[in-house]
């Protein structure tokens, strides 16, 4: 039971793992499609800041500037009207700015234009954080970001870029040339970047981190969730998450402790077992009840697996109702036979009782028993018993029975007294063998009214020429009380419980010598029934 619990936890541990890395995934792909879309969004976004940007560049280096008049500033006013990111439009030369699309033509240079923080392949200068102090909308806008092409300077405007990207704190927009550990951040959060993580999305100590760059301009963009955010925005799917996974560990259980339960019921351990190791024989001595010498043996069928013992009257009605009793006897004859041949000092015609189900000699299955050789030559007495039944009343069961009889087998009616049978019925089946059940028996010593038939049986064996077996005798009382009336064989743990092989070999040969006063508590001593298959005391017959 233990065990089982053990293994219920552990299967529900992995589904409940299983289930929530599942989930996990799920989550990971709807997170990372979300950034994906995200990132392509900034990226579009992007985009149409470089091409407003590359436009008027073209359209006004299509003029060749290289002073700064009113047709200058005109064609700078007229790009700038269609701008949306572009805060202003100057002329540059010798460094300084001589004039602007929205000041106009300044009577002398007044901004100081200083190195570029860094140069990209087409000859584009990047001017980042650049502080204009003069000239127009200086009081508003401290910083701003600046490119630069030849006589031709744009300052973007950080309010369009606020609007346009939302969120900055989630955002980098920077370039790379060649050292990717420290790239410029041209607009966003500078903290965001990744060295060495470019491509598709990686979880960080503070979120789950994607970017993509364009290989050509070295423009790249990124974007960050932290895990709040990653909480926060999928909320009900880790609610599901968690719900999932506790009610998948919990059905897992479940289920798994039913296949269990299925995988151990009776009818299951029955029908794995047919062939295989659970079933397992043991042998119990017939004695001669004159000398106490041991004559033969009665084959009691045992049944233990992984589960646990199951007792004749559990799995016997299993083997019936699912008709596996002619494999289940086959697979008892096949055994018995090679436990038995395997001692050469039990004698010839040593007398070797098995148990015939009825079903068997219904079906016709028992007439394989006529062509099994090693049984049909055995040196050994093969006596087959027979459970009282109304079908052996059928003529069909006669005739069977008569073929048996023919080929050499001793047939014995079992547990006579308690079924369907009648001496006339016990007359025409050709028996050798009355077996007095045990019920007859526990009967002696308390002087019961079936111990009072006991003679009477006796006697009417004795006339039809059948010689008795008395079963389950257990006290010194019951012995001498049925030795006295006759009857010539007797079974029970008053000679020997039922035992293994190697035990019940061992006694056979141990057996004291005829006459001994003392022979039972002998055999006793000299063999003792070891394992829980030979502590019940209630030996039933299979069929």
């Amino acid at each position: 039971m233990v065990k089982q619990h053990l293994l219920t936890a552990l299967v529900a541990t992995s589904h409940a793992l299983l289930v929530g890395a599942l989930f996990f995934i799920t989550l990971w792909a709807t997170v990372a499609d979300e950034q994906a879309s995200l990132l392509d969004k900034r990226s579009d976004s992007v985009a149409r800041v470089i091409d407003e940007a590359q436009s008027i560049f073209a359209a006004l280096g299509a003029h060749h500037f290289n002073q700064c008049g009113e047709a200058e500033v005109f064609q700078m006013r007229r790009a700038l009207l269609t701008a949306k990111f572009i805060m202003d439009i100057g002329f540059i030369a010798d460094g300084k700015v001589h004039c602007g699309a929205l000041p106009g033509v300044f009577n002398a240079p007044r901004t100081s234009i200083n190195k570029p923080d860094f140069r990209m392949a087409d000859g584009t200068d990047v001017y980042i954080e650049r502080k204009i102090r003069e000239p127009l909308f200086a009081d508003i806008y401290d910083t701003t970001l600046a490119v630069s092409r030849g006589n031709i300077g744009l300052s973007l405007h950080p309010g369009r870029l606020d609007e346009l990207f939302e969120d900055n704190r989630r955002f980098q927009f920077y370039y790379v040339n060649g050292d990717t550990r420290s790239p410029y951040t041209l607009y966003g959060n500078p903290a965001i970047f990744h060295a060495n993580r470019h491509g598709g999305s990686k979880l960080t100590r503070e979120g789950l981190y994607r970017d993509q760059c364009d290989s050509h301009t070295g423009l790249c963009v990124a974007t960050e969730l932290s895990y709040g955010e990653i909480i926060t925005q999928n909320r009900a799917l880790l609610v599901l998450a968690l719900l999932s996974v506790f009610g998948g560990g919990l059905l897992s259980a479940y289920l798994f402790n039913h296949q269990i339960s299925a995988r151990n019921t009776v009818a299951a351990r029955v029908r794995r077992a047919v062939g295989s190791y659970p079933f397992f024989w043991l042998y119990q001595p017939i004695v001669d009840m004159q000398s106490q010498q041991i004559i033969g043996c009665e084959v009691l069928a045992r049944f233990a697996d992984r589960a646990g013992f199951l007792s004749p009257a559990d799995f016997f009605p299993e083997l019936k109702r699912q008709k596996l009793t002619w494999a289940f006897t086959r697979q008892m004859i096949n055994t018995v036979l090679t436990d038995l041949n395997s001692d050469t000092n039990l004698p010839d015609g040593f007398k070797v009782s098995l148990n015939i189900c009825p079903a068997d000699i219904e079906s016709g299955a028992v007439r394989e028993l006529l062509t099994m050789t090693p049984l049909v030559t055995s040196r050994f007495n093969i006596t087959l018993e027979i459970t009282e039944d109304e079908f052996l009343e059928h003529s069909f069961a006669k005739e069977i029975l008569r073929e048996l009889a023919e080929a050499g087998f001793s047939l014995s009616i079992d547990d006579f007294g308690t079924g369907y049978s009648s001496l006339a019925h016990v007359d025409n089946l050709n028996c050798n063998y009355l077996k007095i059940d045990r019920s007859f028996v526990s009967d002696i010593e308390t002087k019961g009214l079936k111990t009072s038939l006991i003679p009477h049986i006796v006697d009417i064996a004795n006339k039809l020429n059948l010689q008795m077996v008395a079963e389950g005798i257990e006290t010194e009382a019951q012995y001498q009380l049925l030795l006295d009336i006759g009857v010539q064989f007797g079974q029970g743990w008053f000679f020997g419980k039922p035992m293994t092989a190697h035990n019940f070999l061992l006694a056979a040969q141990m057996q004291p010598p005829i006459g001994w006063p003392s022979a039972s508590a002998i055999f006793h001593a000299a063999v003792q029934p070891t394992g829980p298959a030979m502590n019940g005391r209630h030996q039933l017959q299979l069929c």
